[in-house]
């Protein structure tokens, strides 16, 4: 019975006394034996249910045996997924400034990188971290804004507009103005325009037509007199 008990505690022990008492001296050692390695087995699994996963990982590693040891010393450790920090002021103002700099360029990921100080996969995940969005959505977006101001500019083409911030035709910008914006780069302008300003070809008419209307009233202001 020694071999039996022998590594088990005392709670389980008792247990497998009382199953071995309760076993009739008829059956074989044999018999009795494995009886009581199935309680006690049983016993353990149901204590186990209730210990906390801690616990119950380093129970299973102390009972593991000696022959798996090696196996699990040479797996490699879990790799802990912990959320990456955001890019830092100094270095999200240096991304900043390069962009405006080069807006009319073609701005790669390694650019920005570069400008930051990090290597690619460090800045974009820090990146989106900062401002929600991926390198290319936020560059997108600046060319955007930055031809919503060279719009207001009413000499300016629209085909110049596009190319001055870094798009290659004006079919192109025009689709992507309207996918952000939700019309395109000429109803945009006209909303922006107030209501009954002149504009500036209606001013030099003006202008012309009450030059030359001042001969004739000359002449009919001299009729009337006479």
């Amino acid at each position: 019975m020694s071999d039996i008990t022998s590594g088990i505690s005392a709670e389980l022990r008792e247990l497998c006394l009382s199953v071995l008492l309760s076993t009739p001296d008829s059956c074989e050692p044999k018999v009795r034996k494995q009886k009581a390695n199935d309680t006690i087995a049983s016993l353990s699994r149901d204590k186990y249910k209730s210990v906390p996963c801690s616990n119950l990982a380093a129970a299973e590693g102390a009972h593991s045996t000696s022959s798996k040891a090696p196996e699990r010393a040479g797996e490699a450790p879990a790799i802990s997924r912990r959320k990456p920090s955001e890019l830092q002021t100094w270095r999200f103002r240096r991304v900043q400034t390069y962009i405006g700099d080069h807006i009319a360029d073609t701005i790669r990921l390694a650019d920005l990188a570069r400008a930051a100080g990090l290597t690619r996969m460090y800045f974009a995940a820090q990146f989106r971290q900062k401002t929600g969005v991926r390198p290319h959505e936020y560059i997108v977006r600046q060319r955007i804004a930055r031809a919503q101001v060279l719009l207001m500019v009413p000499q300016t083409k629209i085909i110049e507009v596009g190319v001055c911030v870094g798009f290659t035709s004006q079919a192109h910008f025009t689709t992507v103005f309207r996918r952000y914006v939700g019309i395109t780069p000429h109803r945009w302008r006209l909303s922006q325009t107030p209501e009954g300003s002149p504009r500036p070809a209606n001013i030099h008419s003006t202008r012309t037509d009450a030059q030359s209307s001042q001969p004739h009233n000359t002449t009919r202001q001299a009729a009337i007199l006479r």
